[in-house]
């Protein structure tokens, strides 16, 4: 194993430095020497290995910096309203990621729990009974007789209203109340 490293002109101190990065050091004498032993014919240096220290903190440090950046975009590109049209046409702005929704059609419901979001579902209408954890959630009235009172107890940031069962007073009433509906 001595003259494989002498040929390839790796130092003990490297040696060291590398199984001390990547192992405890109870395991890494004799991993890194399993390891160099197997492959000591055709053994090739990884990149990390031929860079010097400094190298390898520039790189680092560039990695680091652009993971915050990717992280800080999604974070500030989730926190943003939505504006978007509903299907009468009304121009509806959300606060996105909906951390509050009441849903006031079974379908709807059906969808929201499919998409996951059973923690944001705080209400639904009677007609809501699939899938089970909807018979759970609290019950604000049904298509044509809306309990505004237990509505605005929940304090949603979202009421979801269908266009085919829902009138359209129930949904003018909630968007006076300030509801994005």
């Amino acid at each position: 194993m001595r003259n494989t490293l002498q040929k390839m002109k790796i130092k003990k101190d490297d040696l060291k430095q590398l199984s001390s990065l990547c192992l405890p050091a109870s395991r890494s004498k004799t991993f890194l020497s399993a390891r160099l032993s197997r492959l000591s014919g055709s053994l090739a240096l990884s990149p990390i290995m031929t860079q010097s220290p400094r190298e390898r903190g520039k790189e680092l440090i560039f990695f680091f910096v652009l993971l915050l950046l990717v992280f800080f975009h999604v974070s500030v590109s989730y926190s943003a309203p939505k504006t978007s049209t509903d299907e009468v046409g009304r121009v509806v702005t959300i606060p996105f990621p909906p951390k509050r929704i009441v849903s006031l059609a079974p379908n709807i419901t059906e969808i929201l729990f499919s998409l996951g979001l059973d923690e944001q579902i705080m209400g639904v209408s009677i007609h809501c009974n699939f899938p089970e954890k909807a018979k759970t959630k609290v019950q604000v009235g049904s298509y044509i007789s809306l309990d505004f009172e237990r509505v605005v107890s929940l304090k949603p940031d979202l009421i979801i209203a269908t266009g085919a069962g829902n009138t359209r007073d129930m949904v003018e009433r909630l968007q006076k109340l300030g509801f994005a509906t």
